[in-house]
């Protein structure tokens, strides 16, 4: 095949068999990923089930109050810092965690897109 010359019609359909079996590969590929996905979701569902009632039973430790102390002082420098004012010019009363579902990657970008 290689010590011959191919015609524009064999040209052509070597070329759509190339290119039917690359997408044929990776359409394959995509229904291997979401079934391996699926079964991950189903045990990971199950496990959380399972942990669900005896994390209801489980009382709630309260957060130690000297790591809280330590995170509002280092939050108040670092708000003191960005504004260019003492610290003593306001009080931080409590920290609140922002809850996301969003990844790193689009966080970062939106941060990005800012500067």
């Amino acid at each position: 095949m290689f010590s011959e010359t191919l015609s524009i019609g064999e040209a052509g359909i070597v070329c759509l068999f190339s290119i039917l079996t690359v997408f044929v590969v990776l359409f394959s590929i995509i229904i291997l990923v979401s079934i391996i996905s699926k079964l991950t979701n189903e045990k990971k569902a199950k496990a959380i089930a399972a942990a669900a009632p005896a994390a209801r039973t489980a009382p709630a430790e309260p957060a130690p109050q000297q790591a809280d102390s330590t995170l509002a002082l280092i939050a108040a420098a670092a708000v003191a810092a960005y504004l260019g004012k003492s610290a003593d010019s306001f009080v931080v009363r409590s920290i609140v965690p922002v809850k996301t579902e969003e990844s790193n990657w689009s966080r970062e970008s939106r941060c990005g897109s800012l500067q």
